[in-house]
């Protein structure tokens, strides 16, 4: 079981910063559409310069999807000009609704998930963010649904009428990390020590450059990191960000008084049951970056464990690490999970931690 302040484990992490609160950012946005206005986006031409800008730039297989989302569908396209492959997202309110998804989403969190999703691209297109643990981006824009009917796409009763929203990113050949561990369960074998600090610390480096350029991706969790191969040089992607939040350069006017990673500027509630960190769930205070540490910790504790979350009773943390599992990987475990943000390493102290180091 985990105390609630864990300063001999945070010794390892270099922790010595005093985090400062800046004040909450609460941007009034009452429609999809000047949302994204509000968002400094523009509608029906593409994400600010961003291409692509239209799906005729792509031929895209709609008949045979690559996979469903909380908020919409995945396709596999390629792009007429360069011939790279892409896959696409599908998103509109009515797709989402319905079996073929992991979740219902109302109207409202639907907006918002569009919303975070783009505010995200446009933020990682900007400044030119490409990392080999991260998905790349390619761009996002706005259509008429007649265009996308007209190649394939199956569309319910009256959808033609509403605009559909697609984000374009590159495609990946591979599972994710909890079909990954699914499969080791039914070999009857276990995930080796050695090769979970290789996954993680390839998630640490992709998490720490989102956090570095200001975005906070709200939902670590094994289903959103993509494996490709677990040869020595292994490919692992952060993927989907529908629950995204960007640092705003100001607040209130003003230049936050602290780093992207730490600045608390965000209230809303999100995230995946198991994985969500406290404070988010609590919505008493707006909180930062560091709810993706937590949300790291039950990631590494569910690849140590064969999928098994830690479990929360009263403002602490229990986990269930099998016996083999080094001090060392205990202590990084202890260490993400506090319950208290301010008690976490951030991810790049956790990148200096002996466990994660080893396989460096």
């Amino acid at each position: 079981m985990l105390p609630t302040m864990m300063p001999a484990v945070l010794r390892h992490f270099g922790r010595q910063t005093t985090r400062r609160a800046v004040s909450t950012w609460r941007p009034a946005v009452p429609s999809l559409s000047k949302r994204l206005q509000v968002a400094g986006l523009r509608q029906n031409s593409g994400v600010q310069n961003v291409t692509p800008q239209s799906l005729d730039e792509y031929d895209i297989d709609f008949n045979s999807p690559l996979g469903y989302g909380a908020i919409g569908t995945v396709y596999a396209g390629q792009h007429r000009r360069t011939a790279a492959e892409v896959a696409i997202k599908v998103v509109s309110s009515v797709l989402v609704p319905g079996e073929r998804t992991q979740g219902a989403l109302d109207s409202d969190e639907l907006s918002d998930s569009i919303i975070h999703e783009t505010q995200a691209f446009t933020q990682m297109i900007g400044a030119g963010v490409s990392h080999p643990h991260i998905v790349d981006c390619s761009g996002c824009f706005e259509g008429p649904a007649e265009e996308a009917l007209s190649l394939g796409l199956d569309l319910t009763e009256g959808a033609a009428e509403e605009p559909l929203h697609y984000f374009v990113m590159e495609r990946l050949h591979g599972n994710t990390l909890v079909e990954y561990i699914a499969d080791k369960q039914k070999d009857g074998g276990s995930i080796d020590e050695k090769e979970c600090s290789r996954i993680m610390r390839a998630v640490c480096q992709g998490l720490e450059c989102l956090h570095e350029n200001g975005i906070v991706h709200r939902d670590i969790k094994p289903g959103n990191v993509m494996l490709s191969d677990l040869s020595d040089d292994f490919d692992v992607k952060l993927i989907d960000f529908s629950h995204a939040g960007v640092v705003p350069e100001t607040v209130d006017g003003q230049l936050p008084q602290t780093s992207a990673a730490e600045a608390t500027v965000f209230t809303k509630k999100l995230g995946t049951q198991g994985y969500v960190a406290p404070e988010v769930l609590k919505q008493k205070d707006p909180y930062s970056a560091s709810c993706d540490v937590f949300s790291l910790g039950c990631t590494m504790h569910a690849l140590l464990a064969e999928g098994r979350v830690p479990h929360r009773t009263r403002g602490r943390m229990m986990t269930s690490l099998p016996d083999s599992i080094s001090a060392d990987g205990r202590d990084l475990v202890d260490a993400l999970l506090s319950y208290s943000p301010e008690d976490r390493p951030t991810i790049s102290e956790a990148l200096k931690g002996p466990w994660l180091q080893q396989c460096g």
